[in-house]
């Protein structure tokens, strides 16, 4: 009995021999925390040790923790989260990459008012073809007109898009993760998906 109480005692302290008389755990460190190599440190969602700090690779930002691909949206487009990023020189204004004040959308490109002459707005009838046309509008008969998908808002031409449970059934983009059930016409959350807001984040539950 002795005999074998001595043998479990030695194998309950021998990983602390291993690494110098302790057993250490390696902690794990999220993006923008400090790291360094003469440290047990790890660095987690997908980040790396840059300069003493955990580094997201370029093109690439922090969501809840982990390192996520940056998604540059045209002009026009949804910016419905943190990982999308509006291109073109555009900005995110309600949930949509819009010119800012001052600048004018020339194909998928904004541009300073002073740079750009003879512009009309969309649903105006001067232009002559589609140079003319702001907003993301195209010359059509005479007339700026939006394209065949998008509505006109505001003086822009945008895309018809749905937040989770709103209604997909005029062609309208699913956007938050979600997606246009064929039946229904509803924009739902993916299985093992569930609505929280306006997105569709992994969680225990569906939606159907």
């Amino acid at each position: 009995m002795r005999m074998s109480l001595s043998v479990l005692l030695f194998a309950a302290i021998l990983p602390a021999l291993a690494f110098g008389g302790s057993s250490r755990i390696m902690p794990t460190m999220m993006p923008g925390s400090r790291c360094g190599l003469d440290q047990p440190q790890a660095c987690r969602g997908g980040s790396h040790c840059i300069n003493s700090v955990c580094t997201c690779q370029t093109g690439s930002t922090v969501v809840d923790g982990e390192c996520v691909v940056l998604v540059v949206a045209p002009p026009l487009a949804p910016c419905v989260d943190e990982a999308t990023v509006c291109g073109g020189q555009s900005v995110c204004t309600d949930s949509i990459c819009k010119c800012p004040p001052g600048m004018t959308l020339r194909g998928h490109e904004c541009y300073r008012n002073n740079e750009v002459s003879g512009v009309v707005p969309p649903s105006s009838v001067a232009c002559t073809d589609a140079s003319h046309c702001t907003g993301g509008s195209t010359c059509v008969n005479g007339k700026c007109t939006c394209q065949q998908g998008m509505v006109l808002s505001d003086g822009w031409c945008q895309f018809k898009y749905a937040y989770p449970g709103e209604t997909c059934a005029r062609a309208e983009i699913c956007v938050g993760g979600s997606v246009c059930s064929r039946d229904m016409r509803i924009c739902n959350c993916p299985e093992r998906t569930i609505q929280i807001d306006n997105s569709c984040l992994e969680g225990l539950g569906s939606i159907h």
